[in-house]
This record gives C-alpha cells, sequence and structure tokens, in this order.
C-alpha cells in the first residue's frame, strides 16, 4: 500500500430507532490499534491473504433512518438512499405465486398468429430451391464418351423464398402471458426493528480486491449522525487537504512511478501473487 499521509477515512451506515445517542464502537486506528484486532488465518496457506498495513483512506458514510431506511455518504455528501426492506431480500417476500395455481387451458397466450386471410400464391410450391447456371460452359476437354454427359451446375434460385409461411398479425384472443396470482406468504414475519443488531460487540472486514492498495481508516458505529459527521470533519475533513498540497506525497508517488518503470514488467507467476488477494481482519 502507498506510504501517502494519512487520509482519514469514516464509513458509517447508521440505522436509527428512536432512542439516545451512543456509540457503540469507535476506531481512530491510533497507537496500540495492532492490538485490539483479531488477523484471520483463513486463506493464507493458499496464498490469498494479503497484508494489512497502517496508512490512509478516504471512505465516510452517514444515514438518517427511521424507518429502517439508509443513506451512504461520501466525503459527507450524500451518494446513496434505500430501504433496508426493499434493497435487499432480509426479509421473506411478503407476497408469493400461489402453488395451486393452474394456467386455464383455453388461455390464449400467442401474441401473434398466421393470417387466415393470407393465401399461397399459385405456383409458390413448383419454384425449384436451385436453377442451372446459364452462363456456366461446357469445359473444352469434356469428353462425352469418358466423362458422360455435360451439365451445367446449378446455383440458388433467386426466386426461391422457401417454405411458404402465411405471414403474421397480432392475436385478437390474446390474453398476455399468464402469472400466478399472488397470495400471502406463510413465512413471512415482519420485523419492525430489522435495524436493530442488540448484542452488536465486533467489526469484522473482509476486502476482496484485485491489486493490493484498498486504503481505509477510522471506524465508527453509532446512532447519531451529527456525531459521525462531526468525527468525519475532526479527521478526514481536516487531513483530506494536506494530503493534496503535501509535495513529500507527490513525491513519493513519483518515486513509486519511476521504480515501476525500471523494473518492467513482472512475471505472470509474480503478478498473480498480487492479484486477487483477499484481506480480513
Amino acid at each position: 500500500m502507498a506510504n501517502s499521509n494519512l487520509v482519514s477515512l469514516s464509513l458509517f451506515i447508521s440505522l436509527l430507532a428512536v432512542a439516545s445517542a451512543k456509540v457503540f464502537f469507535e476506531e481512530r486506528f491510533e497507537d496500540g490499534w495492532e492490538n485490539r484486532w483479531v488477523k484471520s488465518e483463513w486463506k493464507k496457506d493458499e496464498n490469498m491473504a494479503g497484508e494489512w498495513n497502517y496508512t490512509s483512506g478516504k471512505w465516510n458514510g452517514d444515514a438518517n433512518d427511521k424507518d429502517a431506511t439508509y443513506t451512504i455518504l461520501i466525503d459527507n455528501v450524500e451518494k446513496q438512499t434505500g430501504s433496508l426492506y426493499s434493497d435487499w431480500d432480509l426479509l421473506p417476500p411478503k407476497k408469493i405465486k400461489d402453488p395451486e395455481a393452474k394456467k386455464p387451458e383455453d388461455w390464449d397466450d400467442k401474441e401473434y398468429i398466421s393470417d387466415p386471410e393470407d393465401k399461397k400464391p399459385d405456383g409458390y410450391d413448383d419454384i425449384p430451391k436451385e436453377i442451372p447456371d446459364t452462363e456456366a460452359k461446357k469445359p473444352e476437354d469434356w469428353d462425352d464418351e469418358e466423362d458422360g454427359e455435360w451439365t451445367a451446375p446449378t446455383i440458388a434460385n433467386p426466386e426461391y423464398k422457401g417454405p411458404w409461411k402465411a405471414k403474421k398479425i397480432k392475436n385478437p384472443n390474446y390474453q398476455g402471458k399468464w402469472k400466478a396470482p399472488l397470495i400471502d406468504n406463510p413465512d413471512f414475519k415482519d420485523d419492525p426493528e430489522i435495524y436493530v443488531f442488540p448484542k452488536l460487540k465486533y467489526v469484522g472486514i473482509e476486502l476482496w480486491q484485485v491489486k493490493s492498495g484498498t486504503l481505509f481508516d477510522n471506524v465508527l458505529i453509532t446512532d447519531e449522525p451529527e456525531y459521525a459527521k462531526q468525527l468525519a470533519e475532526q479527521t478526514w475533513g481536516k487531513q483530506k487537504d494536506e494530503s493534496k498540497d503535501d509535495p513529500a506525497a507527490d513525491s513519493d508517488a513519483e518515486d513509486e512511478g519511476d521504480d515501476a518503470k525500471d523494473a518492467g514488467e513482472e512475471s505472470d507467476s509474480e503478478d498473480k501473487k498480487e492479484d486477487d488477494v483477499h484481506d480480513e481482519l
């Protein structure tokens, strides 16, 4: 991961209940942060586990949810909002197709039918698929006694249109595609507190990336949006501009670019080690 100055990231998704504000978890990745996390050994034996390093990031989020809705903020600007009920299958559907329903035998679901008024032209079936090539000439060295009687080769007949088919018209009796009626799902049970996690004690990060280098910092779980915004400004907000103006960061980036040019292309096996790494805490 790049060695740029610390740029704070605050990722926050708030699922609100009507209650007093509480901070359930806060991590600013300050001194001693390694001792507060347990590094997973999963995928290590397969050489697919990446390395975790102390560096920077640029994500933050926020939500203002009173009806199981969510809001995601990036750089303290709203980027996405939605509903936990409709955007994810957290609960069984309220309605399901009636498994006992059957399509009626007389249900007409053919949108188009053959035109009963369309008639096959007289002599249509007499049109041959191939005709003799009128431009073909008998070879000069052709010997009828040895080669047999010469016949012109055949070519595709431009007049032949294939087997006759009546043209299609809209079916006046078309009833649409049959769909089973919906009934109440006996397995559905509403959960008005779908956003509540009463035993929330830990934070896990599982990160799949094609190339190593994903950056993040500062983790906060709270039911107070204003505090989340305040933390974002205290961390990421103060340092986002400093990293842009830091000449050392630009110098590091240039050095890395020069090193990449000098190194040239790595072997396929070395590239594979870097590809598809999997990080998990």
